[in-house]
């Protein structure tokens, strides 16, 4: 990536805001695209440029990971290595009684531990609280307890400040039916996914608060774990429709809506010179060996290559070129 010739430094007041989608074992392509970014700073890391990091599920890991002060290479490690653990694959004998047994545990039971989960956190954060990072951070959960929508916040003090960020990265990730329900200081929780599965506008408001909500004070970078075609072609779905139909779109077209509605409104908000959005859409055959719940092998080759291939679009357009090279010149003042 060629850097233009800069000011020396970026000390304007504006914030720079890290925003990173959910997407399970997929966040591998964030945590990927993260590592090459950063390379690109040359110098400098996300964790000296970034006033605000957020992230939802997979996403909260990361941005708790990076306000942590931990590296992307270190995150790429951890779910390289932990990512089979985390979604072991499904194994036995196929057959009608094989299937009849995983339908039966699935309808009553988590898909996975959260034991492999957790120790990859720990591994990453420690004992660390929310209120020992040095960079804010915000991670959108589901609070069960009282049915509302709930934005834990890291780096300030504030109710959130003792809560162990092990647990609020748990809280954010607890997919229903894939991972246990959390419990984080008596309250029940649940991924953030469902509510804000790219906490984009969330972060949006979050920094425009101190800016007291003054358009083109806030620069915001924004990762996805790869989106897939949400299109459904005309003919192959009849207008008027019952469940059979609607059963295999209505989860990815009820994510893939609110996803595109947080990033419409961030840019609104935002500007569109000062959002940037990095998601590629998969195709037919990515989509074959990618889900959030498979992980190694041919997953891991095709997370690498998609972030790959990223990079290289980026590197060849100018205004992604400018927009990293800003970033590398700003100095966090949150």
């Amino acid at each position: 990536m060629t850097l233009l010739k800069p000011p020396a430094s970026d000390t304007t007041g504006k914030l720079q805001v890290l925003s990173l989608a959910g997407g399970g074992f997929m966040g591998l392509f964030t945590a990927e695209v993260l590592g090459g970014l950063e390379q690109r700073l040359k110098g400098t890391t996300f964790y000296e440029t970034t006033d605000l990091f957020a992230g939802t599920s997979v996403g909260a890991l990361i941005a708790l990971g990076l306000a942590a002060g931990k590296r992307p290479s270190d995150i790429v490690d951890a779910m390289k290595n932990s990512g089979e653990k985390i979604f072991p694959p499904d194994t036995g004998l196929a057959g009608a009684h094989w299937l009849l047994e995983v339908a039966l545990k699935r309808a009553t039971k988590p898909k996975f531990s959260a034991d492999p989960l957790k120790a990859v956190i720990v591994g990453l954060v420690g004992d660390l609280q929310m209120g020992d990072l040095k960079r804010r951070a915000l991670v959108p959960a589901v609070d069960l307890t009282s049915g509302t929508a709930r934005l834990f916040r890291g780096g300030i003090d504030g109710p959130d400040a003792e809560l162990l960020v092990c647990d609020v990265a748990l809280a954010s990730a607890a997919a229903p039916s894939y991972f246990p329900i959390q419990d984080v200081a008596g309250g029940l929780f649940a991924d953030g996914g469902l509510i804000a599965n790219a906490p984009d506008v969330a972060a949006a408001v979050e920094a425009l608060e101190p800016m007291m909500g003054r358009r083109g004070q806030v620069r915001m970078l924004a990762i996805g774990t790869t989106l897939y075609a949400a299109g459904v072609a005309k003919g192959t779905i009849e207008r008027d429709a019952g469940l059979k139909h609607w059963a295999p779109l209505l989860i990815k077209h009820s994510m893939a809506g609110q996803v595109e509605l947080s990033r419409q409104l961030a840019r609104t908000l935002l500007g569109a010179e000062k959002f940037l959005l990095v998601d590629p859409i998969r195709t037919s055959e990515q989509d074959k060996v990618l889900s959030l719940d498979k992980a190694g092998g041919p997953a891991t080759e095709t997370l690498s290559s998609i972030a790959s291939a990223e990079l290289q679009r980026l590197d060849s357009a100018q205004e992604c070129v400018e927009f990293i090279n800003a970033w590398k010149l700003h100095k966090p003042v949150m």
